[in-house]
């Protein structure tokens, strides 16, 4: 087997690199929730990745080799910051809303899998969101499968009562009843009709204008009903 020139190594590895290059990067967003640490993270994984290239190159699973490179990198990533970081419920480091609905439920989930343990939200993303079986998770993992699925139902577990996800799924309320004092009125349709409305019938007409050229009096108040009393003394 001929032996390769550096040219050529770092040719293949450059390939390597740009085609895997934005699904690595979105994998490392969804573990380390900004989009600083994830391209950190991932230039650390091509680095570790370049390093040891001849072994990467000649496994028999590139692709996993390379998963599992960034996985331990971002374990490692986690260990040296620990003591440095304020670990909070509150993430200070959140996507500025652009008011579209898309961006607002990823940052709402991206959240939601940082309260997540890491090894919780690795699988998680490894298997919903890289689309790997549970066999295939554990191989990148260095663990059974049957710890992975273990794993899986234990984060999803908490994403079903993690309470900024029901409410970003909750639906929208319905209107108020009303209140115990109030009657609902009628349909619009028949409030528009003069006859059936309580409101229409009390409401005083408005005089009509004269006719030009003619006076109108003054309307005078009808004289009060002599009493019985009255009437009889004029009889």
């Amino acid at each position: 087997m001929r032996q390769r020139t550096g040219q050529e190594v770092d040719d293949d590895f450059r390939g390597f690199m740009t085609s895997r290059w934005s699904r690595l990067l979105r994998a490392a967003y969804l573990l380390t929730g900004n989009h600083h640490d994830a391209e950190d993270l991932t230039q650390a994984a091509f680095a570790r990745a370049y390093a040891k290239w001849e072994r990467v190159d000649n496994s028999d699973n590139p692709d996993a080799y390379m998963w599992r490179i960034l996985v331990h990198t971002n374990a490692d990533r986690l260990r040296r910051t620990r003591l440095r970081e304020l670990l909070t419920a509150h993430i200070p480091d959140r996507a500025t809303v652009d008011g579209t609905g898309r961006i607002e439920t990823r940052s709402i989930l991206v959240e939601a899998l940082a309260r997540l343990p890491r090894r919780q939200r690795t699988v998680i993303v490894l298997c919903y969101f890289e689309d790997m079986s549970h066999a295939q998770a554990a191989e990148v993992l260095g663990t059974k499968a049957t710890t992975v699925r273990s794993q899986v139902a234990r984060a999803l577990a908490k994403l079903r009562v993690d309470g900024a996800l029901t409410s970003a799924q909750a639906p929208t309320a319905p209107a108020s009843p009303p209140l115990d004092d109030e009657t609902p009125g009628p349909p619009a349709a028949e409030c528009a009709k003069p006859h059936d409305s309580a409101v229409t019938r009390s409401r005083p007409e408005p005089p009509s204008s004269p006719r030009p050229g003619r006076s109108r009096p003054p309307s005078t108040p009808n004289p009060p009903e002599a009493s019985d009393t009255s009437k009889a003394v004029t009889a």
